[in-house]
């Protein structure tokens, strides 16, 4: 049920599918899941130097069993791992948004200007593990889809140039 909630091209990876979005082994680098049979893939902050300086940012959305109850606290948690095969790039802000309506921006791959309930300010390139990204949040109720990505806007994107292995 997952899918992308802007124009990106985020993508689902499993140990059925061809070499490009294969696991472990695929394009992007090399991870076996967490648990199960399959992840999803996004890039949270992408840019093409070399050509066009296109800047882009991909999302994974989804909708929840039910919707939440308000005043109710409630915990968030997923993970996360570097792709090293295409991550020039480490981005701080990856997080969670629940809403009451599916967040759309078709026909964009610019930045979801949203205020994310919960955030992970660090920046994250560990590429051989799986790591946590969590916290709480009260809920305004109702909320009923989650939308995973980077969550800051335009001018204010954090991020560190990593230095990929020789």
């Amino acid at each position: 049920g997952w899918s992308t909630p802007t124009y990106g091209t985020s993508d689902y990876f499993n140990f059925c599918a061809p070499l490009y979005v294969g696991i472990p082994n695929n394009y992007f680098g090399y991870q076996w899941t967490k648990s199960g049979n399959a992840y999803c893939g996004f890039h949270a902050y992408g840019i093409e130097i070399l050509q066009s300086g296109y800047h882009w940012w991909e999302y994974i959305q989804d909708s929840l069993t039910t919707s939440l109850v308000a005043n109710n606290t409630y915990s968030v948690s997923f993970y996360i791992s570097w792709a090293e095969n295409q991550s020039g790039l480490c981005t701080k802000n990856i997080g969670a948004y629940l809403s009451d309506n599916r967040p759309l921006q078709l026909g964009s791959s610019g930045p979801m200007n949203l205020p994310a309930q919960i955030k992970d300010t660090i920046c994250r390139q560990d590429s051989l593990n799986w790591m946590l990204i969590s916290g709480a949040f009260v809920a305004q109720g109702n909320e009923r889809y989650i939308t995973i990505g980077h969550f800051a806007d335009s001018l204010s994107y954090d991020t560190a140039l990593v230095k990929l292995s020789d």
